[in-house]
């Protein structure tokens, strides 16, 4: 399960994503990405999103929508992801595992945008959400637009 959490309380025209910097030892580098984690067993996606969220940002959200489920790798895995979108953020405190050595970036979209067709943004999970949330962003803008339009009459 994947959060991309955004917060629009700075500059709803180009709101902030929350993203991680870790070291993933499968690629062998330091990556950008978004939060994300497994989902325990009895537990929902939404509540593992959630729990996810909170440990590795501290970060809790108003507002939850499903944007997608994918299957990460299907020539030889059966995993599948789920992306949730988070709004109306509060910050807090992390709460990572021993483990997780966490460094948190709030990228504005525009920029995460630059690096994903600039082809420095390596994480698939990352790049699959930014780019659909971006589209749904500009369609809800689009449909705003218009309803304000036959409001004016």
């Amino acid at each position: 399960m994947v959060v991309l959490a955004v917060d629009e309380s700075k500059n709803p025209d180009d709101p902030e994503v929350i993203l991680e910097r870790q070291y993933r030892h499968a690629a062998g580098q330091f990556l950008l990405e978004l939060p994300a984690g497994r989902v325990e067993p009895g537990e929902s996606t939404l509540a593992a999103a959630k729990r996810e969220m909170i440990e590795e940002t501290g970060y809790r959200a108003k507002r939850w929508t499903l944007l997608t489920k994918y299957f990460a790798s299907p020539g030889f895995l059966g995993e599948w992801m789920q992306i949730f979108l988070a709004e109306g953020l509060t910050p807090g405190d992390a709460e990572p595992e021993d483990d997780e050595q966490i460094e948190l970036f709030a990228v504005p979209l525009s920029e995460l945008l630059r690096e994903i067709e600039a082809g420095r943004m390596l994480d698939g999970k990352t790049i699959t959400a930014t780019l659909l949330y971006d589209r749904v962003r500009k369609q809800r803008q689009r449909a705003e637009r218009a309803t304000a339009r036959a409001a004016r009459g």
